[in-house]
């Protein structure tokens, strides 16, 4: 996370971008059923407008507590909607350009890649009394830090650094290099959900990964648009913006398998997306941009929230019956499911667990009635439950 946005924060009323969702390479998108978007809004009045750009987004586990960073070394801190807001770093011309923001597993610090040739990372406290540095700040290379990520057990930090990729503790001790990548930029860097590798992007069009030992290093996915990888789900998707090449509200946001396969459109609308966060929840935040250098209006940015809903599975019905055994079907209510459990409800319940649309539910009490119902999973919650079935008898 952290390539910059090249627009200017402005304030007032809600800008009035239009989300729309649709397909890439081919995939399928989910539906509005699977991801709502439910607040699009300009940064909360406070955030000052002298001439300086947004460049970094975080979000609390939760997503109800964003943290935001700009070209002019502000830091602020407000609740999901733009409300309770925090400056935690006052902004100034004089002071470094803050751009990537990563936020401490303890949600007590943030982490700030600046774009000066020393300090590269700033630790800022996220509550703000007293506002200002709580650690020392670390001095990674001679190079502008852009994009910063932190370990899954917080003990490291990522940063992308000119051409190289480096890896930082959090306390703020010597860096280690474990990619260098000649005459390119590394722009934004997160960690995979085991905190063995690394993806990162080289600033143009591609995304790679590499082991936090070094080794291993290899391109995964083409993406044009200069991608801006953001944080990685729990389930290993990576979510990427993009910033529109040439028709204007063509920036992309989109996920990702690890190994670069099921690339999905999440939303498009903006001419550019940039520093998407996905929460514990499945849910994704990011910047969204109009920029004057491809449409003739005002540059405007608006933090964007898409929810990720699961819904119950539609059609649960029985298919066949057989001693102490039932196999019902049923059918998939979005596509962000991707598992679905089946429980008989008399006696002691009995369960299958599948990722088709069919399953057979057995140690059942033969001669016993009883009724079904199902849940789905998205990997981050489980649905309300099904209709029940009728009373079937196995």
């Amino acid at each position: 996370m952290g390539r910059i946005s090249r627009v200017s924060l402005l304030l007032g009323a809600a800008a009035g971008v239009s989300l729309s969702f649709g397909t890439s390479g081919g995939a399928t998108p989910p539906p509005l059923s699977a991801y709502v978007p439910v607040f699009t809004y300009l940064p909360p009045s406070g955030i000052g407008t002298d001439a300086q750009f947004a460049s970094g987004l975080a979000t609390s586990s939760t997503g109800t507590t964003i943290f935001l960073t700009t070209s002019s070394g502000g830091l602020y801190r407000f609740s999901a909607g733009g409300a309770n807001l925090k400056v935690l770093r006052n902004p100034s011309n004089s002071t470094p350009r803050f751009y990537g923001v990563a936020l401490s597993k303890s949600e007590a610090m943030t982490y700030v890649a600046s774009q000066t040739t020393t300090p590269n990372v700033y630790a800022i406290g996220t509550s703000g009394t007293p506002a200002g540095l709580t650690v020392p700040e670390a001095s990674i290379q001679n190079s502008f830090a852009y994009g910063i990520g932190i370990a899954p057990d917080g003990s490291h930090l990522a940063l992308a650094v000119g051409g190289a990729i480096q890896v930082i503790p959090t306390t703020l001790g010597a860096p280690k290099t474990i990619s260098l990548q000649r005459g390119t930029s590394s722009l934004s860097v997160s960690y995979a959900p085991s905190g063995t590798s690394l993806f990162f992007t080289n600033g143009y069009d591609t995304i790679s990964r590499v082991g936090t030992d070094g080794l291993g290093q290899r391109p995964i996915a083409s993406v044009l648009g200069q991608p801006d990888l953001g944080s990685i789900d729990r389930l290993a998707r990576l979510y990427v913006g993009t910033v529109a090449t040439s028709t204007p509200g063509t920036g992309q946001l989109l996920r990702l398998n690890a190994d670069g396969t099921g690339r999905t459109q999440l939303a498009t609308g903006f001419d550019e997306i940039h520093d998407p966060v996905v929460d514990a929840t499945g849910s994704v935040t990011f910047l969204g941009t109009t920029d004057s250098t491809i449409q003739s209006v005002p540059n405007v940015i608006t933090i964007n929230r898409l929810v990720l809903r699961n819904l119950a599975p539609t059609g649960l019905h029985v298919t066949s019956v057989s001693r102490g055994a039932v196999t019902l079907a049923w059918t998939r209510s979005t596509t962000a499911s991707v598992s679905f459990t089946v429980t008989s409800t008399s006696g002691v319940p009995k369960s299958c667990v599948t990722t088709a649309l069919s399953c057979t539910v057995t140690s059942l009490t033969h001669g016993r009635a009883t009724r079904f119902v199902a849940t789905a999973s998205n990997g981050f919650q489980v649905s309300p439950n099904s209709t029940v079935t009728p009373l079937v008898t196995p």
